[in-house]
């Protein structure tokens, strides 16, 4: 840990996590606890990952519950709302959790249910192919990776790391977010502004 006041590395050892976390970088900060999910492990004849949380008040692990009678493995970790939030996702949809209460398993609700087979779709140049197929393994891009709330209420979505989505709710559409010198392969991570 490395904190303003006392600029030096301390460590805390390797005991004070007893657990495996995915090789990622902390996906949502939410009441002053940074979020990671663990790898994939055996639990009861089947795979589950758990969402763990290190306080950065009192610097401890945690295990945060997860939303009841979600059994499956293949989620993302986001912020919607100030609250986390996790984010189911196939090829085929995506449904986005929100921990209303923080810490209070029975304050997770269904948000969005969107189904992704009419997101815009790309169609990449021959060129980029295989070098689209090498980057996605080694950034290991999601198939939907649900980014924000827009200010309209709309959900941005970036779609296999070649498009970025804006979802409304109400209508139940997609939009294609395009930008002058976006590239055609690109990961995105969400920056909100502070002046604290």
């Amino acid at each position: 840990v490395c904190s303003s006041w006392s600029p030096c590395w301390r460590s805390l050892g390797r005991a004070c996590l007893p657990y495996q976390l995915e090789q990622r970088s902390s996906e949502a900060l939410v009441n002053g606890r940074l979020h990671w999910l663990t790898l994939r492990h055996k639990c009861e004849s089947r795979y589950a990952r758990s969402i763990v949380s290190f306080d950065l008040g009192d610097e401890k692990f945690r295990e945060v519950p997860r939303p009841g009678g979600q059994e499956r493995c293949d989620f993302h970790l986001t912020v919607l709302r100030k609250c986390l939030s996790v984010a189911f996702c196939s090829y085929e949809d995506l449904e986005i959790w929100v921990m209303r209460v923080y810490d209070v398993k029975e304050s997770w609700i269904k948000e969005f249910n969107i189904g992704t087979s009419s997101v815009p779709r790309v169609v990449l140049k021959p060129e980029l192919k295989q070098l689209y197929a090498i980057w996605r393994k080694i950034s290991q891009v999601r198939p939907a990776q649900v980014l924000c709330l827009l200010k309209n209420g709309n959900v941005l979505v970036q779609h296999r790391g070649r498009v970025l989505v804006s979802y409304d709710p109400e209508s139940g559409k997609f939009e294609k977010q395009m930008f002058q010198g976006m590239p055609e392969l690109f990961q995105t991570i969400v920056h909100f502004g502070s002046l604290a």
